[in-house]
């Protein structure tokens, strides 16, 4: 297989954006500066750029459009804000937008150089694609704090109803930008930071995404201070863990239909014992990171040991089945390995089982294999696959309703270094006779004879049980003071129909 060799980014800020999703991502799918063959004329002529960054997990794409503009705070600042939303959020869009158009049509034409000579290594074409829309924009925080008196954190508000018109005439609002089209997160340079240092996994940042976008789409949200604000309340309402967690409770429900946050969730959550305790309790889930991106550092270099004759998709699938896990399936999963590692003796085969606490059908498959004193090591390293492929045959035959199996095969504890490998099986139906072959091998192998049930609850951080989770309150209804600040209720303001309507 051949090295992947990525852009880092061509500006300033470019370059600190790829930083910050290389963080969350990881480098297998996090990818500055692509590019298209539209209007490249010739063999010396340069491709389009696609996106300032793209992000390709699977089904997921993330579409990141990043302008640096600056914010005249020299003149009106009506007028200043327009000139730069126009600039900072609509042309972003539109390269958004147009995106999202070329890779639903051209999925097989996005290139990793302008001169369109390297093909993108991860697969788009023939499956459904769901898509996130992100326009970073900077330059405000200051401006905005100012404008609102040093009340405010100078994150940009949202107010998902307002009309283009409306929001023209409330400097440092955004809206629902083209409710006809992909939703797009609008994130500035406090909220960019704050989202992405929260939400450090694929999985823990799309599903928030979805969330935002269905409480936009359906209504429920009528407005937030700042995207700190709205992160805040979804992880207090145990967005983290729970499914809905932009739901009103039904008494709330009936009575107003929607909610309007109120800036304070942000400084609530910020010194909550809730995030000092979850901090503590991720640190050993970062164990679980490092494996991921050893697996995605030998693919990006074209090193991997096993099956090195498989393109890069093929790869990247595995090791995408550890890197869906989120943040707080990742420190369960991580604490039952190390344990594992080290209460096995050198010179001891074992293994342990480890469901996915979060995807269902997917399973973990530690295996630990010691190698003889004086033993080649290439010779040892082929006789460890052999054993991940003759547990991954007993594990479908033991586990038939799982989807997908990973096994990683490593030493046990040694000073002689360490090496892994990682092993992706699809479930399939057994033949009688693969059936057969797995039972007389778990039998005199005794192979899979650790199995650890996972319980969802067991892996949730103290205060975040369903049991005895606190839901957090808000001011909701047409009746409640309007966010912005008039003095006005929310229905006689913002929340007022547009005059074209």
């Amino acid at each position: 297989m051949e090295p992947v060799n990525r852009s880092e980014g061509a500006t300033k800020t470019e370059r600190y954006l790829a930083a910050l999703c290389e963080r969350t991502f990881l480098s297998l799918w996090s990818y500055p500066n692509l590019y298209t063959p539209e209007g490249r004329h010739g063999s010396n002529g340069s491709g389009k750029e696609l996106c300032d960054l793209l992000v390709v997990f699977g089904n997921d794409i993330v579409i990141f459009s990043d302008k640096d503009i600056r914010f005249n705070s020299e003149i009106d600042v009506k007028v200043a804000w327009n000139r730069w939303r126009k600039r900072a959020i609509g042309e972003s869009a539109c390269q958004l937008f147009g995106a999202e158009k070329w890779i639903r049509e051209h999925p097989s034409e996005i290139f990793l150089d302008a001169a369109c000579t390297k093909p993108f290594p991860l697969l788009l074409a023939n499956k459904p694609l769901r898509f996130h829309l992100i326009a970073v924009t900077t330059n405000t925080a200051i401006p905005a704090q100012r404008f609102f008196g040093g009340q405010s954190s100078g994150s940009l508000m949202l107010i998902p109803s307002l009309t283009d018109e409306q929001v023209s005439e409330r400097p440092f609002v955004t809206h629902d930008i083209a409710p006809s089209k992909t939703f797009v997160h609008v994130l500035d340079e406090l909220s960019l930071n704050v989202l992405f240092d929260e939400l450090d996994t694929t999985y823990d940042l799309v599903r928030y995404l979805g969330a935002k976008e269905h409480a936009v789409r359906s209504g429920l949200l009528q407005s937030a201070p700042g995207e700190e604000d709205l992160l805040a309340y979804y992880i207090l309402n145990g967005g983290l863990v729970l499914d809905a967690p932009f739901n009103l409770s039904p008494q709330l429900t009936s009575q107003y239909g929607s909610i309007s946050l109120f800036e304070g969730f942000w400084a609530e959550y910020l010194h909550s014992d809730e995030r000092r305790l979850m901090r503590q309790a991720n640190e050993v889930s970062y164990f679980w990171d490092a494996f991921i991106e050893n697996f995605a550092g030998h693919i990006r270099a074209g090193t991997v040991a096993l099956e090195a004759d498989k393109p890069t998709a093929t790869h990247e699938q595995a090791v995408r089945l550890l890197a869906a896990e989120g943040r707080f399936s990742r420190r369960f999963l991580a604490r039952l390995f190390l344990e594992k590692m080290a209460e096995v003796p050198p010179d001891r085969r074992s293994s342990r089982v480890c469901p996915s606490p979060f995807n269902e059908g997917v399973c973990f498959i530690l295996v630990l294999y010691p190698r003889d004193p004086g033993e080649d090591y290439g010779h040892y390293r082929q006789e460890r696959i052999e054993l991940l492929h003759a547990y991954a045959l007993v594990a479908q035959h033991k586990f038939p309703n799982l989807k997908w199996i990973a096994l990683i095969g490593t030493e046990p504890q040694t000073d002689q270094g360490r090496s892994e490998d990682l092993l992706a099986i699809e479930v399939r139906p057994l033949s009688e006779e693969e059936s057969n072959l797995a039972k007389r091998v778990s039998s005199e192998d005794g192979i899979l004879n650790d199995v650890t049930n996972i319980h969802r609850s067991d892996i949730m951080a103290p205060g975040l049980r369903p049991s005895n989770l606190r839901r957090v309150r808000t001011k909701v209804g047409r009746n409640s003071p309007c966010t912005c600040g008039s003095g006005k209720k929310w229905k006689r303001c913002c929340g007022a129909p547009s005059r074209d309507a």
